[in-house]
């Protein structure tokens, strides 16, 4: 099972550790878009609220599985930028953080470089540096998944995490999942001020789970 905290000696975020929520400063250009598939720009497209395609008078609305996550720069506040643009990555720093964490220790570089690739990704970034990261496995129309969530030790317990967490559940929430999972040790009374709960009905859930699987 992936757990969602980097390995350290006090948990990054404890929902009672005092630290208040960085609330963000949101800008209309800052904000996360929604972006219809396929757009040759890669600029966000939608009228800035409901995600909604702006287009002529009388033309068809477009299906919801046609609208994706635009890769923009969200800045929280003077210092902490929030980008879903993958070209910023440092993918050196999450190998790192990774190949070390309990959930994936020892995972080669390349299965993160495919992981990432194939996913829906958030960086944090202070000052220009990337000091943070998650990652949602979606198909951005029914379901998600959030994995390798992590704030880097140095920059831990500052709300850089909560910030995190709180644009990224804002971005998916602008998608109308059906469901969106986690999985967490030691994080719950974070993830619980985000609207994350127990599994209502834990038995009805599966999994194929082969453990130690970057050591064999």
């Amino acid at each position: 099972m992936s757990m969602l905290l980097p390995p350290c000696s006090q948990p990054p975020w404890h929902a009672g550790d005092g630290i208040a929520h960085e609330r963000a400063q949101r800008s209309a250009a800052g904000r996360l878009s929604l972006t219809p598939a396929g757009a040759s720009d890669g600029l966000p497209r939608g009228d800035g609220h409901s995600g909604r395609r702006q287009g002529h008078e009388g033309s068809a609305p477009q299906p919801a599985a046609q609208w994706r996550i635009a890769s923009v720069d969200h800045q929280t506040n003077e210092e902490l930028v929030i980008s879903s643009d993958k070209s910023r990555l440092d993918l050196d720093l999450i190998h790192t953080v990774l190949a070390s964490a309990y959930w994936s220790k020892g995972i080669p570089r390349a299965v993160v470089e495919r992981a990432i690739e194939a996913s829906l990704c958030f960086g944090v970034y202070k000052a220009g540096a990337q000091i943070g990261f998650a990652r949602v496995i979606t198909d951005q129309a029914t379901f998600a998944y959030l994995d390798d969530v992590f704030i880097v030790q140095a920059e831990q317990r500052k709300g850089y995490g909560k910030a995190l967490i709180a644009h990224v559940t804002e971005a998916l929430g602008r998608l109308r999942l059906r469901r969106t999972l986690l999985a967490t040790a030691d994080a719950h009374g974070l993830y619980r001020q985000f609207g994350f709960t127990p599994l209502a009905k834990p038995d009805n859930f599966m999994e194929i789970n082969i453990k130690d699987i970057y050591q064999q």
